[in-house]
């Protein structure tokens, strides 16, 4: 089973490691307050202490360059398996968008969080997509999950998106000197 890791930490941090394990396709991205490296892999990662996912789902190829983002479904353990199933069980028409590169349905292993990542061609491509009918039936889909009742109280899902960059220029980091340029 393919799997998808995601450390976190500084952008000179993140650029070393990426450097360190060239043979692996990591892709590096950022946003004002971190940035990531993506491992997709069947084997074992390179990180020390990344958050682990199985692919459940996915279209497309990931690449380097692009604009990504990470929705993260935060779900109780017994509300995973109805979310897996509704996920599958719905119309998808992402692929369709303009500026769609890949998408990606990411199942937690050391982590209550799904996460539903889809990479762009920049972030207008994923704004537009925002205002489709697909995103927010997708929206819907994922909050169904918390009509499960357990112990007569409905647990709601909560969500929640960060946005990265792989262009280090289009990022603004707050409070450090801009020394990359």
């Amino acid at each position: 089973m393919t799997n998808l890791y995601i450390a976190i930490g500084t952008a000179d941090f993140m650029q070393t490691l990426q450097g360190k394990y060239k043979k692996e396709q990591m892709i590096l991205a950022h946003n004002d307050v971190n940035s990531i490296l993506l491992h997709e892999t069947d084997k074992k990662t390179k990180f020390a202490a990344p958050k682990k996912y199985n692919i459940v789902a996915s279209e497309g190829q990931l690449e380097q360059h692009g604009y990504f983002a990470l929705i993260y479904v935060s779900l109780m353990q017994e509300q995973h398996q109805v979310f897996e199933d509704r996920f599958k069980q719905r119309q998808h028409g992402i692929s369709q968008e303009p500026g769609f590169v890949a998408f990606r349905l990411l199942r937690p292993l050391n982590d209550t969080d799904y996460v539903v990542l889809t990479e762009w061609t920049g972030a207008g491509s994923f704004e537009a997509w925002k205002l489709t009918n697909d995103y927010q039936e997708a929206i819907a889909s994922y909050q169904e999950v918390g009509t499960l009742n357990m112990n007569s109280q409905s647990f709601e899902p909560i969500l929640f998106t960060k946005t990265y960059t792989t262009n280090l220029d289009d990022v603004d980091f707050p409070d450090e000197e801009d020394e990359r340029r």
